[in-house]
């Protein structure tokens, strides 16, 4: 005759019905969990944050510049290919000083020539700048921002000379 405590543990070998609803409970929580995060991250508008980005375009340069005082020196900016970019979410600064911005030339001391600039922004249009008043020096740094109003990149740099 078997011992009952040899009989209990052999029926509990066999009896394995309280694993798999365990596992299926796991689960469960596991999926109603995930699914509460993605749905929670769109409603208080996070994933909106996540996708905007800024654009991803290729930016050309070439300068002629002129010290001497016969002729201005001028910059040109070519849109080289890529994403397409609106004319408001640009700013061109030549050394530190704002020369366009929000579809407009800002002077000091440049002239900005966007007659070759559409809206938005594509391949093959370009942006002339000429000094009128300010001398572009070698050094200086002309830097093309991106900004849309909750971030802002700096999407080409150029060293002059």
């Amino acid at each position: 005759m078997v011992p009952s405590n040899v009989m209990k543990l052999r029926a509990l070998y066999r009896e394995d019905d309280a694993v798999s609803s365990v596992l299926g409970v796991v689960l469960m929580v596991a999926v109603t969990i995930i699914l509460a995060a993605v749905i929670g991250t769109f409603v208080l508008g996070i994933g909106s944050e996540l996708t905007d980005s800024s654009p991803q375009a290729q930016w050309e340069f070439s300068e002629n510049l002129n010290g001497s005082g016969a002729t201005n020196g001028t910059v040109l900016i070519l849109h080289g290919g890529g994403d397409d970019v609106k004319k408001s979410t640009i700013e061109v600064t030549i050394g530190g000083t704002t020369v366009y911005e929000n579809g407009q030339s800002q002077g000091g001391g440049y002239n900005v020539d966007d007659t070759n600039l559409g809206d938005p922004i594509t391949t093959g249009d370009r942006l002339e700048i000429e000094e009128s008043t300010s001398a572009l020096t070698e050094g200086a740094v002309v830097r093309i921002i991106w900004s849309n109003g909750d971030s802002s990149a700096i999407l080409a740099d150029e060293r002059l000379g």
